[in-house]
């Protein structure tokens, strides 16, 4: 399992980030949303930690979430 994090414009175009636990055929398990970088990165740790993945992926470009 890995964890990869996304950033994405909501409709309003402010920025959010995204933060997927991903199984081993690519699904997400759990899907987390964070307001900022800052938490971004915080509530990635803490799914890393919960789960003991070492693997936590950034995906820098943009997600489409409509």
């Amino acid at each position: 399992m890995k964890i990869i994090k996304y950033k994405f414009k909501e409709s309003n175009n402010k920025i959010k980030y995204l933060i997927n636990l991903i199984d081993f055929t690519g699904h997400p398990l759990e899907s987390i949303i964070a307001k900022n970088k800052e938490e971004r990165n915080i509530l990635a740790s803490n799914l890393a930690t919960k789960h003991k993945i070492k693997n936590v992926l950034h995906n820098s470009g943009f997600s489409i979430i409509t």
